[in-house]
């Protein structure tokens, strides 16, 4: 993971390129509003993060078909 954080009292972010097992990278980016350096925020973009790689890890595109 290669990530940045941001922190500006009522609103704190972490941006990141993420590097998946498979080979596979996404990147993921999460702003969120909180009252003045509430902790909370921390956690709730833990839990975002943690979502979003759950959901790429299992994540298989859809194969396009085409017409001869």
């Amino acid at each position: 993971i290669a990530h940045k954080t941001g922190d500006i009292g009522k609103v704190l972010g972490d941006a990141g390129i993420i590097d998946m097992p498979n080979g596979k990278r996404y990147i993921g980016a999460v702003l969120v509003e909180r009252p003045h350096n509430d902790p909370q925020a921390k956690r709730l973009i833990q839990e975002i993060s943690k979502t979003a790689y759950q959901h790429f890890k299992w994540y298989q595109p859809r194969q396009s078909f085409t017409q001869d």
